[in-house]
């Protein structure tokens, strides 16, 4: 039973860090390849089949990375903070 308590307690601590995580997005709308609605979705698609594909929880870490337009140039950044 003590065990059954202490695995409560330890989890309920985890969900109360990941809700105080924040997850940040900042795209830059300024070059050529971010002037339409379609290319801010295009490198919204492209940011989430790379944290999908990333191989790990992203709520379990804190994480960052560049956001990319359609020609490989870094238009913005995300990351995940606590």
């Amino acid at each position: 039973m003590l065990d059954a308590l202490e695995n409560e307690a330890h989890s309920g601590a985890a969900r109360k860090e990941r809700a105080s995580m924040k997850f940040t997005l900042e795209i830059d709308l300024g070059n050529d390849a971010m002037q339409t609605s379609a290319h801010v979705a295009d490198a919204l698609r492209l940011l989430s089949r790379k944290i999908q594909l990333g191989g790990r929880a992203l709520m379990d870490t804190e994480d960052y990375g560049k956001i990319m337009d359609d020609n490989g140039n870094s238009v913005g950044r995300w990351e995940v903070t606590a």
